[in-house]
């Protein structure tokens, strides 16, 4: 059986100076550590408000691409043609592939695809990196069509552990979600609901709300208190980190509501480094695409105070001088850790998978609606049905077969079917993914259709 080797991260520290801990760099896909895309790019704004609200889905795939590149060829290179690892794969970009000479997993524009348009208002959706994970993190409720500001941390768990199931990773990682031990009963509660309009175009949304608490399965770590010395060992010991940021000012105000991924910490000095979506200060740039490239990075340092800003409220740190603004405390509210479990995984084999319709859901004209009462999928309408697959050797072409009938056949990703047949009653719906070698993958759902 072949193996792909975890690297294990504290044993090589990539150091500012010796007390310094960074992710270390792959000289393949992530030369500089931990990247840093951007959320300022292609209209990724919530239609409401109209700020910055990727933050979330950005920062995860900083780590998603990260961990890819760790267990990828180490002589590859972005447009090598080459995918060894399923977390992330070649979505197609529209663009001619940057830098080429091939489109593949690596590519810049496999990030963002300017030329592929987001426009949330319109149900018009991208496909790259960013904008998948967006879709599955539900972010502004792109996927659900749910009343979501931004990506609440219990919509990043659950996104982020459909995307390792659908890549057949999930038994390989574990997720945690962290917050101050007395979040529940505390006043402060990051809700997008009271942010103040302080910043003209500001990064948004709710982190956490009183409804995620209400999760009969929510993953909640009550093991110790989230402390940065805590934290910082986690990610020392190989975690990967998604942290929660919120600002207020000493009445409370929210000025800020944002997520960033870790890149490196200094546990003596009490520092951080972020690969932060919004804030460039270490490497500025006007022109957002270019963190596209994982070799741009800014990995912006800030000290870290334990002594919580308000006496009431003491189980919170919070990072000085973040919005360089007096009197106005950026705290950690909460974090989302993603942490190897192992140090080799076995190669992936090739898979088939959905993408859409969610299993157990209903469907209204190809709208998500709510989850059904007894865990069946039911549709009324039409619907696009969307499905990805994986192999090493790369994917040839999708088949969607309705009780075993082939309907349609698409080669390039998206892989999409729309059934609009008059259709009544109970359906299996089938998809065979066949690689370029001729492998087949299957998989197939019940889906129980009704026409309006």
């Amino acid at each position: 059986m072949i193996t792909t080797v975890f690297p294990v991260i504290n044993a090589v520290n990539e150091s500012k100076n010796n007390e310094w801990f960074f992710y270390p760099s792959y000289e393949n896909y992530s030369p500089k550590g931990m990247p840093d895309f951007d959320q300022k790019q292609n209209n990724w704004k919530d239609p409401y408000n109209h700020g910055w609200t990727f933050c979330g889905a950005v920062s995860v795939a900083n780590i998603f691409w990260y961990i890819d590149s760790s267990y990828s060829n180490s002589y590859g290179c972005p447009g090598d043609n080459e995918d060894i690892f399923p977390l992330v794969l070649n979505y197609n970009a529209q663009g001619t592939p940057i830098p080429g000479l091939n489109k593949d997993d690596h590519n810049f524009n496999n990030v963002n695809d300017l030329t592929s348009v987001w426009d949330h208002e319109k149900g018009i959706f991208g496909n790259e990196l960013i904008e998948r994970v967006a879709w599955y993190v539900d972010t502004n409720g792109c996927r659900t069509g749910n009343n979501i500001w931004g990506t609440p941390i219990i919509s990043m768990h659950q996104g982020v552990s459909k995307w390792l199931d659908d890549a057949g990773l999930l038994d390989y990682f574990k997720l945690e979600i962290k917050y101050p031990k007395s979040i529940t009963s505390n006043s402060i509660m990051p809700s997008g609901n009271h942010i103040s309009s302080y910043f003209s175009n500001n990064t948004h949304g709710n982190l956490v709300g009183s409804y995620d608490f209400l999760e009969t399965e929510f993953p909640i770590s009550s093991t110790e208190d989230l402390t940065f010395q805590n934290l910082a060992n986690q990610i020392i010991n190989g975690s990967f980190v998604v942290l929660g940021l919120t600002g207020y000012d000493e009445d409370k105000n929210v000025y800020i509501s944002h997520w960033v991924s870790v890149a490196g910490v200094n546990i003596n000095d009490f520092q951080i480094a972020l690969s932060d979506p919004y804030f460039d200060n270490a490497n500025h740039t006007n022109d957002m695409t270019k963190h596209n490239d994982a070799s741009i990075v800014s990995h912006d340092i800030y000290r870290v105070n334990n002594t919580s800003p308000f006496p009431d409220e003491k189980d919170y740190f919070w990072l000085v001088d973040y919005l360089n603004i007096p009197n106005v405390y950026t705290i950690v509210p909460a974090v989302f850790i993603i942490t190897p479990l192992k140090d080799n995984i076995p190669e992936i084999t090739p898979r088939s998978y959905f993408i859409k319709p969610d299993t157990n859901y209903l469907f209204l004209n190809d709208k998500h609606i709510m989850k059904t009462l007894f865990g069946n999928t039911v549709v009324i309408g039409d619907l696009a049905i969307e499905a990805n697959a994986y192999s090493r050797e790369g994917i040839e072409k999708i088949e969607f077969y309705l009780n075993d009938e082939l309907m349609h056949i698409d080669d390039v990703f998206p892989y999409e079917w729309f059934w609009d047949d008059t259709s009544f009653g109970r359906f299996e719906v089938k998809i065979k993914a066949i690689d370029n070698t001729g492998i087949i993958s299957e998989n197939e759902m019940i889906i129980w259709k009704f026409d309006l």
